[in-house]
């Protein structure tokens, strides 16, 4: 008898088919009313966004509708797309490689200044002359794409 290895580990892991809402994950909350989801990370996501308590993101760009003054982002993924889009910062995407073009867009004031933003924690603004590129809040290093371009961009200036 021919056995589907793939289809046989599948039907033993509860919770990844998310077609079959009997494997589905709940949360237990009352309030929810037993609202499934297909994944793990999703379930974990939903309890840190509306159980927990929430934290908030708030944009230090002063004159930002989303800025203390505000309203903060709950997500931070949604933070860093914010500054990524609309102040121009230097948050690369995962597994996607900026072109010229993409670095040509990016504002000037977020990559010349002498500071960066930590693309893991995205603590307030890292001073280069005070922490170089390793971020005082987490420890995570500055990509060393982002590395270069402030190099080069140094390189003409001077």
């Amino acid at each position: 008898m021919l056995v589907n290895l793939h289809q046989l580990a599948k039907s033993l892991a509860p919770g990844t088919d998310a077609s079959d809402s009997s494997r589905r994950l709940v949360c237990r909350v009352p309030e929810c009313n037993g609202k499934a989801f297909p994944r793990q990370a999703d379930l974990d996501r939903h309890t840190r966004m509306l159980h927990d308590a929430p934290k908030t993101y708030a944009c230090d760009y002063l004159k930002c509708s989303r800025s203390v003054n505000g309203t903060p982002f709950n997500r931070q993924d949604h933070f860093r797309d914010h500054l990524r889009d609309q102040h121009k910062e230097d948050l690369l995407r995962r597994s996607v490689r900026p072109d010229a073009d993409w670095w040509n867009s990016r504002s000037n004031r977020a990559v010349s200044n002498g500071w960066w933003r930590c693309s893991r924690c995205l603590m307030k603004r890292v001073v280069i002359d005070v922490d170089g590129y390793s971020c005082p809040g987490c420890g995570n290093t500055l990509e060393l794409e982002r590395q270069k371009y402030r190099e080069k961009l140094g390189s003409l200036r001077s």
